[in-house]
């Protein structure tokens, strides 16, 4: 079962991230004409996420932890980089999470575009990092 809660929820992060940044914002994007009507999508679609992500990384990085200790492996150079990777993610979120989308509500129109981007830079580096750390875990099992 700690398995199971560990790799579906790597994957959950991944596709929940991965739609976010390259499928929902950008068509999003292209159909409200209006960057007012868009962003008023966008913070109505993620209003109240923020502590079900933090919830998901808790749940994610506990079971890891587990699985360490069930397992009785030794902490080597990949489970390091997976908490680094973790962890890099992790504090992505929370930049994003808590200064980035205050500054999203409050920007003006002209300051949006360049918010957007921001944004977008910031999720694909959080899905980057958490392919890779997925990538790691699944080298990791094989190596053994």
């Amino acid at each position: 079962m700690v398995t199971l809660v560990h790799a579906v929820g790597g994957g959950v992060w991944i596709g929940a991230v991965g739609f976010n940044v390259f499928v929902l914002h950008p068509r999003a994007e292209r159909f409200f004409a209006e960057p007012g009507r868009f962003e008023d999508f966008v913070f109505t679609v993620v209003s109240g996420m923020r502590w079900w992500v933090v919830a998901g990384i808790v749940a994610l990085g506990g079971a890891g932890f587990e699985l360490l200790r069930l397992r009785a492996l030794a902490v080597d150079a990949v489970i390091l980089a997976k908490l680094g990777l973790l962890l890099v993610t992790t504090g992505l979120f929370a930049v994003l999470s808590w200064r980035m989308w205050p500054a999203r509500v409050l920007a003006a129109p002209a300051e949006l575009a360049g918010l957007r981007r921001r944004f977008a830079r910031v999720g694909a580096v959080m899905v980057a990092c958490n392919l890779a750390n997925v990538a790691l875990g699944v080298w990791h099992h094989a190596l053994r």
